[in-house]
């Protein structure tokens, strides 16, 4: 090897290996300051923590090789990649007294081999409810997104995200939205979410406090899934904080145009092989076989949110009955396709330009 590749090499080495410490004591500031944010009672003492923290992270992002550091020790703040690793999100929230909720959330993309980053910037107080328009980077809704699924429509490259809003002191929600870039900028909401109502840029349901809604997407089976969500009793029909799962589930398929609404679905145990129940006595005599048992997933030891079960269409006559039973209070409403894809490495030293 010639002498002047050798020192380069060298050279890239020590330079690397610098910057991964330069990481790891980062990740250690990092953690003391966002432990020292979730301790805070006092809301100015909050915000001024708040603020040391976005600080700090933004300086974070001008190291070289944090799109791919773990930050593992940042146990309260979520960092998800999309698969396709061309997208990263730092994302955490505030909750305040009233039981409302503050969000932050930073993008990391790339975009002409340069790594951008974006912040979006909670607008929830001066936007409906549930917006349905598409929002720019600093007219943001505000959400927790726990997952990116990237689909692709013709030639554009969308990323649907997941994510969860405690909402109010009588309500959480979770919603389903696309992520575009026209240019190097984010947009939020694309009209590819499409069911009996027609076709829609972002679905948001809403459900009772302190109870558990299920809604995931399940990467082998290329869908999402999620509970169905109804009233307490008919009367309440139209408020929100009063519904819950009823024990029924839909699902949201990607046909490469549209993510298809698809209703009363059965999840099943994936680790059960059988396609068929055998009830035998004491004896071990068969007395009764059912055909494609469907199993209660609220009976299971492996829910849904861990990816153990999945979700298939069920026979047409077999339905929920409880479904049946509260078929008159339909609700609200969404599904991916996993595309693998290089991602071109950020070159070290280029700059990192925070959009704001």
């Amino acid at each position: 090897m010639p002498k002047v590749l050798l020192i380069f090499v060298a050279l890239l080495f020590v330079v690397q290996l610098f910057a991964q410490q330069r990481l790891v004591d980062a990740e250690l500031s990092l953690e003391r300051k966002l432990n020292a944010l979730r301790e805070a009672k006092d809301a100015e003492e909050i915000k001024k923590l708040n603020q040391a923290f976005k600080t700090e992270l933004e300086s974070v992002f001008s190291i070289d090789g944090f799109f791919d550091y773990p930050f593992s020790k940042l146990r309260t703040l979520g960092s998800i990649k999309s698969p396709d690793n061309q997208l990263r999100l730092f994302n955490w929230n505030i909750e305040h007294a009233d039981q409302t909720h503050s969000y932050y959330c930073y993008i990391a993309h790339y975009h002409n081999n340069k790594l951008l980053i974006t912040e979006l910037k909670d607008n929830s107080f001066m936007l409906p409810p549930r917006p349905d328009e598409t929002l720019d980077h600093d007219n943001w809704y505000g959400a927790l997104y726990y997952q990116i699924i990237p689909v692709k429509k013709k030639n554009k490259q969308l990323y649907t995200l997941i994510g969860w809003d405690g909402n109010s002191s009588f309500s959480d929600m979770k919603v389903i939205d696309i992520l575009y870039f026209t240019g190097s900028k984010p947009k939020l909401g694309y009209p590819v979410f499409k069911d009996n109502e027609g076709v829609k840029r972002r679905m948001f349901y809403e459900f009772k406090k302190n109870t558990v809604m299920t809604l995931r997407y399940e990467q082998n089976r290329s869908m999402i899934v999620l509970d169905h969500l109804s009233p307490e009793s008919p009367s309440l029909v139209g408020v929100y904080a009063y519904y819950v799962p009823d024990m029924s589930y839909d699902c949201f398929k990607w046909n490469g145009t549209y993510w298809m609404h698809e209703a009363d679905i059965i999840v099943l145990n994936a680790e059960d092989k059988r396609k068929k129940t055998v009830i035998k006595d004491a004896q071990g005599k068969t007395i009764k076989v059912i055909e494609n048992e469907w199993i209660d997933p609220t009976e299971s030891n492996s829910p849904i949110d861990n990816g153990k079960h999945v979700a298939v269409k069920p026979d047409t006559e077999e339905k929920n009955d409880k479904r049946k039973k509260t078929e008159e209070v339909k609700t609200q409403p969404v599904h991916p396709n996993y595309r693998k894809g290089k991602r071109k490495k950020n070159k070290p030293g280029s700059a990192i330009k925070i959009q704001r």
